[in-house]
């Protein structure tokens, strides 16, 4: 049959053949008994059973036995790739044993064994039943296994080993475990594998990895340490992106304020910039933090949605007002970030001969002009695909404007610079 070509398990090739086998016998003892009883029309019943045999039996029993195989092919295949899905959550060691073990149950394999290098040499033993256990070992196959796993081992080593444990390697399915060309560990089946089983060990070595990188790392630098490194590479995107310094432009100052920004407990970026193309002088001012804000990965998210406002501001044509401009900044970032990234804040247009305004996005936005404060609860971030609601606010030319984010007054805009 065509479809015995894709079974891949000794026990189903056997199973098939003893019900074959077991089929006929009990066809010969019907035909057998028939022919006791018809000692007259004993031709015409031979013919008969024959024909019977050929077209009728024997086609169905192929039939039973193809659809069997196919179903069982099928459910392998289904309960590995359910099994797949699993990869992504495994986070220790220990997680990757058991989904060793689940993984010889539903390819009805006897065991299966794990060799790590780092954080430290150990050798698990993995059965279908009962708790993963060091495995115990030859001296021969113990002093291979050391000999032939080493840190520095390349792919290419591992296939073309021809040492003294070169027929049982060969008679093994090896999947090694590599991070950046480092072997870090392998997974060794006694019984070839085959080709789905083999991809799903792969995609288990890239997880594993993973987990034995961050275990080695987190040995050599205790995790105290991998957060304040962390966090002082947070505080120095985060300083990047205040601007210590005043920006002066049509005929104003932007100015940072100290106390503020030293206050807060969030990370914020300030960016002034100009178009390429412009008729009369013109300058985009953003003051932003991020909706969902902490100290860490966030610095970053503000860095990238930093470059995207440089982006859009820099092809702003002549014609185009701010609107234009936070629509387009909104719609980049929506696009790209897939709704990851979120912002709170403001995006000002000020120009040199014209009234200035600005646009405001997100939550608890406090502006500061002429003595009265004005709070902004609540509009809809910038970064989620639409801005229709959301306020733009003319400012005056004269006067002092402060600009606070969640109740923190961070940017002053003081008129009197000289253009």
């Amino acid at each position: 049959m065509k479809h015995l070509k894709n079974l891949r398990y000794r026990h189903y090739l056997q199973a098939g053949i003893v019900f074959s086998l077991t089929f006929n016998f009990i066809l010969l003892t019907i035909y057998y008994e028939i022919a006791l009883f018809s000692d007259n029309h004993f031709l015409a019943v031979t013919a008969l059973f024959i024909s019977v045999y050929l077209f009728l039996l024997l086609p169905a029993k192929d039939y039973v036995i193809s659809r069997w195989i196919i179903q069982v092919s099928h459910r392998s295949r289904a309960s590995l790739s359910r099994l797949n899905e699993r990869i992504h959550m495994l986070e220790n060691t220990n997680d990757v044993l058991s989904f060793l073990q689940d993984f010889l149950r539903r390819s009805n394999r006897r065991e299966i064994r794990l060799y790590t290098i780092v954080p430290r040499r150990e050798i698990y033993l993995v059965k279908k039943k009962g708790e993963s256990e060091a495995a115990a070992l030859s001296s021969t196959e113990r002093d291979w296994l050391l000999a032939t796993l080493t840190p520095s081992a390349s792919l290419d080593s591992l296939r073309n080993y021809n040492g003294p444990m070169a027929a049982m390697y060969s008679a093994c399915s090896i999947v090694p475990v590599f991070f950046r060309d480092r072997l870090l560990a392998a997974i060794i089946s006694p019984e070839k594998l085959n080709t789905e089983q083999y991809d799903l060990l792969e995609n288990l070595a890239r997880q594993l990895s993973v987990i034995l990188e961050s275990s080695e790392l987190r040995k050599k630098n205790p995790r105290s340490e991998l957060l304040s490194r962390e966090f002082s590479a947070a505080r120095a995107v985060g300083e990047l992106l205040a601007r210590s310094s005043d920006i002066e432009c049509c005929g104003k100052i932007f100015r940072r304020i100290p106390q503020g920004w030293q206050d807060k407990y969030f990370n914020a970026m300030f960016e002034v910039a100009y178009p390429e193309v412009q008729t009369t002088k013109r300058n985009f001012l953003l003051l932003a933090r991020l909706s969902s804000s902490a100290i860490r990965a966030n610095s970053l998210q503000l860095f990238i949605a930093q470059g995207y406002f440089n982006s859009v501001v820099f092809s702003l044509a002549p014609e185009q007002t701010l609107w234009d401009l936070a629509e387009q900044f909104n719609d980049l970032l929506f696009s790209q970030e897939n709704g990851k990234i979120s912002l709170d804040g403001i995006i000002a247009e000020i120009r040199e001969e014209e009234d200035d305004s600005l646009i405001v996005f997100g939550k608890k936005i406090s502006l500061n002009m002429a003595g009265q404060r004005t709070l902004f609860e609540k509009s809809v971030p910038m970064g989620l695909g639409y801005l229709a609601d959301n306020p733009l606010i003319p400012l005056p030319n004269t006067g002092i404007i402060s600009i606070g984010l969640s109740n923190y007054d961070l940017l002053q805009i003081v008129p009197g610079a000289t253009p």
